[in-house]
């Protein structure tokens, strides 16, 4: 009898463990929200797939699915109601594709769903539809009618590539190319869309909101600043600062090497926010240690000042790093600014009342209007660098274009200065314009933090300005 127990014991504990077992396994390769597959699943299927494809002679199509909308919901009514919508997302989509099809949450709000077996474009295209249509009707949730869009990216086989991670990567610039110009839609991948923004001598791909954060995750971003200098005494007087990805394959990649969209929550913000601590750090040591009137420049796209809550975390970097707000300048593009004034005008305002500068970039390269500038709460004006390419011995229209500019500049009251400065023929036209500051290779590229210091320090630039 007591042996009977001991073995009925053992065997209960033996299905419990397998019990658990099996479980462990489960939620290994699950998405615990929807109960969908998760990437490490999804990526198996897929290269199954993709081994499977060329023995049966059959195609195989990859989506990736990015929810439109749905970040208001989960910001606005709380991550509860987020992760129903989520499941109820989910359910929708399962009822649009076959049994042989796996469709996986791949994180956050996007989504990947693989079709073995689909060659034409006719049939992903249909599929792809579907589900536009499943997903175009409100949902109903504890009470509330709420609604999202989809933006979908497709990638076939083989004529997008026959390795898994060039579907997934192409799949997932075909979603934010969707994304950038109408959503709730989608797009089949060209290589097109991997040249379109890129420099024909630039070698490798650009890369996707995803692999962006991912790299800031790991620790890759590298800060880098272009000094800004005073024409009068040959100081530094302001740091623009960007960044670098040092990327373990490709090497030094920079913002314009991105297809990463300008939305809530993704990558760019992520990365600026990264940017804007960093760099108002590192200029209130700069400041500590000997040049207290040093400034810092920061770009922006006018759409994120209006991103709620973007302002205040602003300001909160700025405190933590104990710098004064009247140190910073934000520059935001000449061609957003002439967007509706009114989109952006109460933002720059409220920067300008809490004491940060502001100022407009790239201006004169499209079709300035004084009107606004009148309108907009800005202290200065930064030349596009094309403006100083037309400055030429001999040429004369560049000349005349950037005295009109400053001539206008000083009846609004308008500080001036100028980025892509090349050469001192240049520095002396801008110098008898009025001009204040000006940066560029005729005094140094962008250069990492640590050789800030070396240039701060004693006056290299004086002989460059004439001093």
């Amino acid at each position: 009898m007591a042996e009977n127990r001991a073995l009925r014991a053992s065997l209960e504990a033996a299905r419990e463990r397998k019990a658990a077992h099996r479980l462990a396994s489960y939620q290994a390769r699950h998405d615990p929200v929807t109960g969908l597959p998760n990437r490490a699943l999804f990526d198996e299927r897929l290269e199954a797939a993709i081994a499977e494809a060329p023995r049966s002679g059959r195609g195989l199509a990859l989506m990736f699915l990015d929810l439109d909308g749905f970040k208001a919901v989960n910001d606005s009514l709380g991550h509860d109601l987020g992760d129903r919508l989520l499941k109820a997302v989910a359910g929708r989509m399962q009822g649009c594709i076959r049994l042989s099809d796996t469709l996986a949450r791949y994180g956050g709000d996007e989504f990947a769903l693989l079709l073995p077996g689909v060659r034409a474009r006719q049939d992903a295209a249909a599929i792809a539809g579907k589900i536009l249509g499943c997903l175009g009707k409100p949902f109903q949730l504890a009470g509330r009618r709420l609604g999202v869009g989809v933006s979908i990216g497709i990638a076939l086989y083989p004529e997008a590539g026959d390795v898994g991670e060039d579907l997934i990567r192409r799949a997932d610039v075909a979603m934010y190319h969707v994304k950038g110009k109408e959503k709730n839609a989608f797009l089949f991948f060209s290589e097109e869309m991997d040249s379109e923004e890129m420099d024909p001598d630039r070698s490798g791909h650009l890369v996707t909101d995803r692999e962006l954060h991912a790299g800031l995750i790991r620790g890759e971003l590298e800060l880098r600043y272009r000094p800004r200098v005073n024409l009068a005494t040959g100081r530094i007087t302001t740091l623009e600062a960007g960044w670098r990805w040092r990327h373990p394959e490709r090497g030094l990649i920079g913002p314009g090497d991105t297809v990463a969209p300008e939305r809530p929550g993704g990558a760019m913000a992520a990365v600026d926010s990264f940017l804007h601590r960093q760099a108002f750090e590192q200029t209130a040591e700069w400041r500590r240690r000997g040049t207290p009137d040093l400034g810092v420049a920061v770009a922006l796209p006018a759409g994120r000042l209006a991103q709620p809550g973007f302002i205040d975390g602003f300001m909160e970097n700025l405190r933590a790093a104990d710098l004064d707000a009247a140190a910073a300048t934000v520059e935001i593009d000449e061609a957003a600014l002439m967007e509706p004034v009114q989109a952006i005008a109460a933002e720059l305002a409220d920067l300008r009342r809490r004491g940060v500068r502001v100022a407009a970039s790239g201006f004169g390269a499209g079709f300035s209007s004084l009107r606004y500038l009148e309108r907009l709460a800005l202290h200065g004006l930064n030349l596009a660098p094309a403006l100083m390419r037309d400055v030429r011995p001999g040429a004369g229209s560049g000349e005349r274009t950037i005295a009109a500019i400053a001539a206008a500049a000083a009846a609004l009251g308008l500080e001036l200065f100028a980025s892509g400065v090349e050469t001192r023929d240049q520095l002396a036209l801008l110098k008898s314009c009025g001009f204040s500051e000006a940066g560029g290779s005729v005094f140094s590229g962008a250069v990492p933090g640590s050789d800030i210091g070396r240039l701060l320090t004693g006056n290299p630039f004086a002989s460059v300005v004439g001093v």
